[in-house]
């Protein structure tokens, strides 16, 4: 039997704050106190999984009013502590008036490699193209777009798939999280990523970027 599912919510639109703790009311399509205490605010693009306060309305049981602290800008995804999605709909969380918007730049480019195609999403150098194989490096050539956070992360998916490539640190020329973020260095840069035994999954299905912190000028194998 399926559970309820969020069909509206106010405020439309949250103001961002670190200090203040603000309120939205989740309204769902069936009874939802099973879900007080296992809602998650979830970032759509960055590692971010907030549980929320949550306490059923007191005088309809399809209603749900959480409290927290939002700190990032961007759009979020409501699910249940199993991670089920609860919701297509996203909430927008604004920067407050004044503020420099935060990670709002973020980039979500997909292309895809094969030895004799390229469709790319992002520009590409302009040179001649080898046979992809363990020894393949992809290239990418960054500049700072100066927004907060200061993290500069890349993330790269497999396919169109939310799956992350996983770089051994060795293979990458900066610095590798354990999530397999990689770090980006601040200011204009290169990038040098090895594929390794990576690049089967870049021949096959192609690779999404998602990042954020920084902007792509250019993206070559070498």
């Amino acid at each position: 039997m399926e559970g309820p599912k969020l069909v509206s919510f106010e405020p439309k639109n949250i103001i961002k704050s670190t200090t203040e703790v603000q309120r939205v009311s989740l309204t769902f399509s069936k009874d939802a106190s099973d879900l007080v205490g296992n809602i998650r605010l979830v970032n759509k693009f960055y590692n971010l999984n907030k549980k929320l306060a949550c306490i059923a309305d007191t005088d309809d049981k399809k209603v749900v009013h959480c409290e927290g602290l939002y700190d990032f800008t961007g759009e979020y995804q409501i699910t249940d502590e199993k991670g089920i999605l609860l919701t297509l709909k996203e909430i927008n969380v604004l920067p407050k008036e004044g503020e420099k918007k935060d990670i709002n730049n973020l980039l979500s480019e997909k292309f895809l490699f094969d030895i004799t195609t390229i469709n790319p999403g992002v520009k590409l150098a302009s040179k001649l193209f080898a046979e992809v194989n363990e020894k393949t490096t992809l290239v990418l050539e960054t500049t700072d777009l100066n927004i907060e956070p200061s993290q500069r992360i890349l993330y790269v998916l497999k396919g169109n798939s939310e799956s992350r490539i996983l770089f051994d640190a060795a293979n990458v020329d900066t610095d590798v999280k354990e999530d397999g973020a990689i770090v980006i260095p601040k200011g204009n840069s290169l990038t040098r990523i090895t594929l390794g035994k990576n690049y089967e999954l870049f021949m096959e299905n192609g690779v999404t970027l998602v990042g954020y912190g920084f902007g792509l000028k250019t993206v070559f194998l070498e």
